[in-house]
């Protein structure tokens, strides 16, 4: 990847530190490219996009919490209603479809692979192929990977050992909470 001229590759708390507390149109530039469209991704887009910028959503999976894909045989109004997962924020995804529909200046690219990040911009590939959107910023709002065998290589270290949050499945705050909690509550039963 080249990022030699390219400045502004965010990661996110730092991210978080520039563009939400001192918000600054002439650091983020017009452009803005995340690469990401879970709840993080929208909601950032939602922000910078009512603070008149073009924002483009990328997503790897076919839709976004906001934008699930189409079930077969399904209204698109409750498409796959019955195959949510338990903890799915779907009223929170309704309410930001509902915020997509009033923003002309946020794209949502769904079924979308982040290729490269160059000078211009970010290079994509879809189901027509490789093409490049031209971007100021691009903020990386990826989901992370569990890091199981490091959390397993410290399960010597205690009696009772419980993993929960990120090196579990990586989710959001509802569900490390409630693992967290229920460890707490089972330490010492068994």
């Amino acid at each position: 990847m080249s990022r030699t001229k390219y400045k502004h590759l965010f990661q996110p708390i730092q991210l978080g530190k520039t563009l939400f507390r001192n918000y600054n149109p002439d650091i983020a530039g017009k452009n803005i490219v995340i690469m990401g469209g879970g709840l993080v991704g929208l909601e950032l887009g939602i922000f910078l996009a009512e603070k008149e910028c073009n924002i483009t959503i990328v997503e790897m999976a076919p839709g976004t919490v906001a934008t699930p894909p189409p079930v077969e045989g399904t209204s698109n109004r409750m498409s796959g209603i019955m195959d949510i997962p338990l903890g799915f924020p779907l009223v929170h995804g309704v309410a930001l479809k509902e915020q997509l529909k009033s923003l002309s200046n946020m794209k949502v690219c769904a079924s979308t692979k982040a290729v490269e990040v160059i000078d211009e911009g970010l290079i994509v590939e879809d189901v027509n192929g490789k093409r490049t959107i031209k971007a100021d910023t691009i903020i990386y709002a990826i989901g992370q990977k569990p890091l199981r065998e490091e959390a397993l290589a410290l399960s010597d270290c205690a009696p009772e050992f419980y993993q929960v949050g990120d090196c579990v499945i990586p989710k959001d705050i509802y569900e490390a909470t409630s693992t967290a909690y229920q460890a707490a509550i089972d330490i010492g039963r068994f």
